[in-house]
Formats: structure tokens, C-alpha cells, sequence
């Protein structure tokens, strides 16, 4: 039986291209780091050091890759194997496999706001590095879901065991999807050290088509709490025509009405308060990002209430994004009088609302709310 990731990403093919490209690099001049921290969030390493060597997005390894120390201002980068990328637009077209209109549409939805189109994909020779990392990504993929232990398995105590130890007590028997645990992955941190082996929880990133794109970990302890790392989770790196802007972790049955949120724990908190079908998009700029897939007419917002104002930002963003697309859509973040001993100069999000307070404090119920008791 093939893997999941060894299928080719299906892209709409409608591509905006009436951009003025003069207009396009002057927006995007002095915010490049902005620009490709929401686009590639597989280039995080490399942007938290620009000028020094990390493992290459593509080809993997531990020092194959750097981003030009002007990075902010060019956007630039130089692979090893495959050579340097004069500006951010030549950069996306390498790590996205786009022509240059779609590469310009892209950081054009960034940098002007603009409503966003998925760019056409266009098949360049390919290099014979760029096949074999690309079977690669698609290899260890595949090979890191197979080996991990399915949620109803005796062998995923630990995944319910740090679920319950961040206050989500979910009966085992529960229908969460495209989760698993893998009994123990290597972390390395931001310079390549080696941090130790951990068990791992998986969670499957989708497209808005519903095809695989990627794989999220969350480094844990055998005790089930968040592994002493220097970042216990961590996004693996995207398979070659693959896209995560607009992608999300399908944890639970969709329908015509779903939410969508940041965070794992937070999509299960919601889950649990509401009945609602929560989508987790993993982080800030994705969630401003998200795609519902064909069929769905109402999306809830689920937003985190940050301090540096992130989370409102990214709710904010796709609000317009889905007006523009006619998508009926709801903001929910927790007020600042819910909780205010955790409000005073801290983030909240919503399963600290659950935690703290307990589920009916949330503003609606979609269905009936999750039971406890279920889970005794």
C-alpha cells in the first residue's frame, strides 16, 4: 500500500496575474523576514540566524543552507547543492517549485494584503538533488507515520497521558483523527545539537484538497508532560510541491460549519466545550492563512488573545480573507475581564478557559457539549 505522502499535490490551477511587480518588491523590501516566516515556515531556522549555516529546507542535513545576512532587505539565500537565490522571489520559487507570477502573487498577499490565489504549479527540469531530496521528504514521511501507534492502540498511553496532563480528558474511544504517537524521535535544536530521543505525537497536516502535506511533532516525556527541549514542537519539513498556507490538521469530522484555531490543545479544548468540529492550523500566520475546503459556508475563529496581539492579528486576517471569498465567518477570542489573572501582560487562549473555568464558559454550544463523565 502506498504511503501518504508518495501521492502528487493536486493545485487549483486559477492563478492571479496582474500584479505590478515593481509594486510588489517595493512592499516587500525591508519586510522579507515577515514575508517568508508566513510563507515557508520550513525557513524558521534560518530566519532566527540569518548569515549562519542551518539544515537546508530541502535537502535536509545540518549545515547545507544560510540566508543572506541582508535577508530582511533581499530575501535571498544560498543552497549548497543547488546554488544561491538572488531575492525572496527566487527563494519561494525554489522552495515552492512555482514560475515567477505565482511566486509574486504569493509575497504580493503578504506584503499588500490582497486576496490570496493558489499559484499554478509549473513542472522546471528537475535537478537530479532536487529528485532524490524529494523522494527523500516523501520517505521519512511516510516511514515516521508507520512506525508510529495508532490513538485506539494500548501502546498510545503516553498521547492520552499528555493530553489529560493539559487538562483535556478525552475518552479513548473518541473519533479524533490523524493523530499518532511515535515511541521516540530525535530532537536537535536551532544549532544542530543533539537534545535527545523522545516519544513523539503526531498530527497529520492537510491541504485544503485533503491530501497530506507534511507532519507536525510534539516532543513529550515518558511521563507524559512537554519534553525538556529548546522547541517541543516542530513542523517537519513539506514535501516537493506541497503547501501548508491554507492547510490544517483535520482532528475531527468536518462539516458544512467548522473552527479553526492555532494550537492542538486549543482546537481540542474548543472540541470539548462545543461539540464543534476545531481545525488546528499550528500557528499564527497559518491560521491568517487557512482555506476552507470546498463545501464548507461557515467558519468560527477560535483566536488566541495574545500579548504581542498575534493572535488577534491573524484572526483579523482571515476574517477579510473569507468576506472576500464570501465564506460566513465568526471571531471568538476571550475577552480580557474572562480571565484576568492570566491577561495581566500574558497570552489566553481558549483551553486556558476550559482549564481555568470549564466549559461553560465558552460563548456557544454547536452541539451538545463533550460529557466528562465520558471520560471517567
Amino acid at each position: 500500500m502506498a504511503g501518504l505522502f508518495l501521492q502528487e499535490t493536486i493545485m487549483n490551477m486559477n492563478t492571479k496575474r496582474n500584479i505590478d511587480a515593481a509594486t510588489v518588491r517595493e512592499a516587500a523590501r525591508g519586510r522579507w523576514i515577515e514575508i517568508l516566516a508566513a510563507l515557508a515556515p520550513e525557513l524558521d531556522n534560518a530566519l532566527s540566524k540569518p548569515g549562519r549555516h542551518v539544515g537546508c529546507p530541502v535537502h535536509g542535513g545540518k549545515d547545507g543552507f544560510r540566508l543572506f545576512k541582508d535577508v530582511d532587505l533581499s530575501g535571498g539565500g544560498v543552497c549548497n547543492s543547488c546554488g544561491p537565490y538572488s531575492d525572496g522571489f527566487a527563494l519561494i520559487r525554489w522552495l515552492k517549485d512555482v514560475d515567477f507570477p505565482s511566486a509574486l502573487s504569493l509575497v504580493n498577499d503578504v506584503a499588500l494584503g490582497s486576496s490570496y490565489m493558489v499559484p499554478k504549479p509549473v513542472r522546471k527540469p528537475v535537478q537530479p538533488c532536487d529528485r532524490q531530496a524529494g523522494e527523500s521528504v516523501k520517505y521519512r514521511l511516510n516511514e515516521m507515520w508507520r512506525q508510529a501507534f495508532d490513538p485506539l492502540s494500548i501502546k498510545s498511553d503516553l498521547l492520552w497521558g499528555y493530553l489529560e496532563s493539559r487538562g483535556l480528558r478525552i475518552h479513548r474511544r473518541a473519533d479524533i483523527r490523524n493523530l499518532r504517537l511515535h515511541p521516540g524521535l530525535k530532537s536537535f535544536n536551532e544549532d544542530g545539537r543533539y537534545e535527545g530521543s523522545y516519544p513523539c505525537i503526531l498530527a497529520l497536516v492537510q491541504n485544503t484538497d485533503g491530501l497530506p502535506v507534511t507532519l507536525h511533532r510534539t516532543y513529550i516525556t515518558h511521563e507524559g508532560t512537554k519534553a525538556p527541549v529548546q522547541s517541543a514542537k516542530k513542523m517537519m519539513p513539506i514535501i516537493p510541491g506541497g503547501r501548508v498556507q491554507g492547510a490544517a490538521c483535520r482532528l475531527t469530522k468536518g462539516s458544512t460549519s467548522i473552527g479553526v484555531c492555532e494550537g492542538i490543545e486549543t482546537a481540542l479544548a474548543v472540541w470539548l466545550a462545543t461539540g464543534m468540529a476545531v481545525w488546528p492550523c499550528l500557528n499564527a500566520a497559518l491560521l491568517g492563512m487557512f482555506e476552507p475546503p470546498p463545501g464548507v459556508r461557515l467558519v468560527w475563529i477560535w483566536g488566541d488573545r495574545d500579548a504581542n496581539l498575534a493572535g488577534q492579528k491573524a484572526t483579523a486576517q482571515l476574517k477579510e480573507k473569507l468576506d472576500l471569498s464570501g465564506v460566513e465567518n465568526s471571531i471568538w477570542i476571550p475577552s480580557a475581564d474572562l480571565l484576568p489573572h492570566l491577561n495581566s501582560g500574558k497570552s489566553t487562549d481558549w483551553l486556558d478557559v476550559l482549564t481555568e473555568l470549564g466549559p461553560h464558559a465558552f460563548p456557544l454550544a454547536i452541539i451538545e457539549p463533550y460529557k466528562y463523565n465520558q471520560a471517567a
